[in-house]
């Protein structure tokens, strides 16, 4: 049996994710990404004969990239710029990589993996040396360097056995502690081939600069290999961002929709073609992002993002709430999402993630104290516009720091009201965001945006 037939043949333990995962749209995002990468393969090896190239969604784990019979189990874990890169500790259980382990091993461990995250691994740390040691593994190398990472990541396994499903045979005593655990050799050899599968696909976009930066990176060259216009790209990315969007929730159409259930229940069918008719609702084919894009090619207003006046994001929502004129909302977004642009442009930089996590934290800094001020001067109304005014008197650029960013004021405005589109910063007291949303849009007509869940901090 190959990989994808394991894949397709084996019902998951667990639903994946598809209805709890946090930052979902991030998550579809990433996904569809891959598509793009996934249909450029496809039309590579079409006068080959080409196999099958699809992504599978929530299905044993975030999503699996299909490549003819060979499989990529991929974990996408996104962690907030706060909480800075994943150290050591942190990637066993925070990280996914006992789950993605464990999922491996349930799939016949003839499989790769994959570790997606907007994180990065802590430079100086096990957990950078261990990406390392992957990559030598892979290559087919060995050493007492291999050895001790292959130990010490086991014996964190160890440490949570029931996540990473370890026999019952291969796990610690109960009750030791970790200078006590001394792993089975069958493990390390077990966690050794896992290793020599896993690769760490780090430092993807944030949530807010995907959707700047997608139709550029991944569509553009999809677009080139189809002889499409550049142009079409944002109604592209649009285009199949919405497939993916559904297919994470398992929705996806059927030929014959919600009949082929109904005939299931009437005719009565194994668990295997139930597992089958579940699992077609959750597939996009290299075929159906060509489909797609062509489609969005050809009548690109159709996927066209809305242009409407006011969008009713966190950030509108915020300054509504404080009193700010419409005028200011408009600018505000415009503000940010230059900062979200400038953010993106220096992403793959080493050590920028770090420098803007800093700047930020400046600016933060020093909306709080214009917060502060604002909010004692106006004894109790409404004080974000104020607020607002405020910040032409604070040195903006200065909280900049070394950052390569162009030294202007309104450069630094924008890091402040991203965020605030973030729930970091406020223009007035907390309160609930949904609502302010819902009635944004009612007052104004103006697109979704995006939402967070009751009061945001």
């Amino acid at each position: 049996m190959t990989a994808r037939d394991a894949l397709w043949r084996t019902p998951s333990p667990e639903d994946a994710g598809a209805h709890t995962a946090d930052l979902f749209d991030w998550q579809a995002a990433v996904a569809a990404a891959d598509s793009f990468a996934v249909a450029v393969m496809y039309l590579h090896d079409e006068g080959n004969d080409a196999l099958t190239k699809a992504i599978l969604c929530e299905h044993h784990e975030d999503y699996a990239v299909v490549d003819g019979d060979r499989v990529q189990l991929v974990s996408v874990k996104h962690r907030g710029l706060s909480r800075g890169a994943y150290t050591w500790s942190a990637l066993a259980d925070e990280g996914g990589l006992a789950h993605l382990y464990a999922r491996w091993k349930g799939l016949g461990r003839d499989i790769g993996c994959r570790l997606l995250t907007n994180s990065e691994l802590k430079s100086g740390d096990d957990a950078s040396e261990l990406r390392a040691i992957c990559q030598k593994l892979q290559d087919g190398g060995s050493g007492d360097d291999c050895d001790r990472i292959v130990r010490a990541f086991s014996v964190e396994l160890l440490r949570i056995p029931e996540k990473a499903e370890i026999p019952k045979n291969w796990r610690a005593p109960e009750g030791a502690t970790k200078a006590q655990i001394i792993p089975d050799q069958e493990l390390l050899d077990d966690v050794s081939n896992f290793l020599s599968a896993l690769i760490f696909d780090t430092s993807r976009p944030q949530p807010d600069d995907i959707e700047a930066s997608a139709p550029q990176k991944y569509v553009e060259p999809l677009l080139d290999q189809l002889g499409l216009h550049a142009g079409a790209a944002r109604a592209a990315w649009n285009a199949v961002l919405g497939i993916f969007r559904q297919r994470m929730r398992g929705r996806g159409k059927l030929p014959l929709q919600e009949l082929a259930g109904l005939i299931g229940h009437i005719r009565g069918e194994t668990s295997k073609q139930r597992l089958d008719r579940t699992l077609r609702r959750r597939v996009v084919t290299a075929q159906d992002v060509i489909l797609a894009v062509r489609s969005a090619a050809a009548s690109p207003g159709a996927y066209a993002t809305p242009n409407l006046k006011i969008a009713a994001t966190r950030l509108a929502a915020k300054l509504d709430d404080g009193g700010c004129t419409e005028t200011t909302m408009l600018g505000a977004e415009t503000f940010a999402e230059r900062w979200r642009r400038e953010r993106h442009k220096h992403a793959d930089v080493p050590g920028m993630a770090q420098q803007f996590f800093d700047a930020e934290e400046r600016l933060r800094y020093l909306a709080s104290k214009v917060a502060e001020e604002a909010a004692e001067e106006a004894n109790g109304a409404k004080y974000g516009s104020k607020m607002w005014r405020k910040f032409d008197t604070v040195d903006l650029v200065g909280a900049l720091g070394a950052l390569p960013v162009p030294r202007e004021p309104l450069v630094a405005l924008g890091g402040i009201c991203d965020l605030a589109s973030r729930c970091q910063v406020w223009f007035g007291p907390l309160f609930d965001v949904d609502a302010r949303q819902a009635q944004m849009r009612q007052r104004l007509g103006g697109q979704p945006g995006n939402s967070t869940q009751g009061v945001a901090a």
